[in-house]
């Protein structure tokens, strides 16, 4: 419950929700699930507040799940790690965990945690500006994301593969794949934040200034509390005002 209220946007609910499992599981001694528990708090406030509010709880809950030795808990817990360090910038850390994390998957057959680490793996190749080596990553991925056959995996198949292809100058191919990310989604704005994000940047990119500032303001207020990506949302937003209205209103939102 704690989980689907942070994907659906409810930062309060979900970090209460995740605070209690933690504290009940802890109490009857459940290390997987507990470890569990504890990511979901990581990414609450690893993705509000940035990696030093979110790291202490990914940690414990790697703590635990090595304890426990589980190793499928194991995997999505250094996944998570990676996960919440990727954004904030510290790529050795999110590439070193990622890794690891597809080794256990891959060794004990875990479709979701590798699909979950192809996909940070591919981020990864973006950010250092390998599109093409994001995009065979992200292929392999949306190929386990089908076979996965659910919503959320196909949503950020698509949205990472439309981000690839913006890279590639494949621009109506990933317009595509942004708009159907977005669909899959549904009402769990944890997903659709950064398809957005994303989808305005490529608006900007084609000189559609309106639709980009639309889409960035529609990023920045499906979930707030995710500053981590809605900063680079309003980031966006401030370039679409500053041509359609002039530089000073593009720095007013950047001062904001």
């Amino acid at each position: 419950l704690g989980m689907r209220a942070a994907l659906s946007g409810d930062w309060e609910t979900g970090v209460s929700l995740s605070q209690e499992a933690v504290e009940r599981l802890h109490a009857v001694d459940d290390l997987v699930t507990e470890s569990s528990a504890l990511v979901n708090l990581a990414f609450g406030y690893g993705y509000r507040d940035g990696w030093r509010a979110g790291e202490p709880y990914v940690r414990r809950g790697l703590d635990l799940a090595l304890s426990s030795g589980a190793r499928a808990a194991e995997a999505f817990a250094r996944a998570a790690l990676g996960q919440i360090a990727l954004p904030c910038g510290r790529y050795g850390l999110a590439r070193r965990e990622a890794e690891a994390a597809l080794g256990i998957a891959r060794a004990i057959g875990h479709r979701e945690w590798t699909a979950m680490a192809l996909s940070m793996l591919g981020r990864m190749r973006m950010g250092l500006g390998d599109g093409a080596g994001a995009l065979r990553l992200h292929q392999e991925m949306r190929e386990i994301a089908e076979i996965l056959g659910t919503n959320i995996w196909r949503s950020e198949a698509h949205n990472n593969l439309g981000e690839d292809l913006i890279a590639l100058g494949r621009f109506e191919e990933a317009d595509s794949l942004l708009t159907s990310s977005v669909v899959e989604a549904g009402g769990l704005s944890f997903y659709v934040v950064q398809t957005l994000r994303i989808h305005a940047g490529l608006h900007l990119q084609r000189g559609d200034a309106s639709a980009a500032l639309a889409m960035a303001r529609d990023a920045t207020t499906r979930a707030p509390w995710m500053r981590v990506f809605t900063g680079d949302a309003r980031r966006v937003e401030a370039e679409a005002l500053a041509v359609l209205e002039g530089p000073a209103a593009g720095l007013t939102v950047l001062a904001e």
